[in-house]
């Protein structure tokens, strides 16, 4: 089997696809599952993923135990690394900076968003 594809996901691509399980972001957890895609992550990608999912608004998707148990999931078949040493300005939106220089500190082949963020 080849190695799988190494990408930095957006927070909000991970929330897309767990609440919206059979549309296009949906189909990331099946490639994710079957180990085709490795999501890097670091702490603050998980932290801001589970302030998220942890907000009332999502209860009508998932339950706190289920938004849990997903990130678990996610963080086990993920390629952890530290937060990005040098955070330039990059984006759009300031706040994904990290995620632009997480990509390129880990060699990623890809950093997926939500939307085109990328200066």
């Amino acid at each position: 089997m080849a190695d799988p594809l190494r990408v930095v996901l957006d927070p909000g691509v991970i929330v897309s696809a767990l609440v919206t399980p059979h549309g296009p972001t949906g189909r990331l957890i099946t490639v994710i599952q079957t180990a085709r895609v490795r999501p890097i992550v670091c702490p603050h990608l998980v932290d801001e993923l589970t302030g998220v999912l942890h907000r009332t608004k999502f209860r009508r998707y998932l339950t706190v135990d289920e938004a849990d148990e997903a990130i678990e999931l996610l963080v086990e078949s993920a390629e952890p690394h530290d937060e990005p040493n040098d955070v330039p300005p990059r984006s759009r939106d300031p706040k994904d900076d990290y995620l632009i220089a997480l990509a390129i500190d880990t060699n990623a082949a890809a950093r997926c968003c939500a939307r085109s963020a990328a200066a």
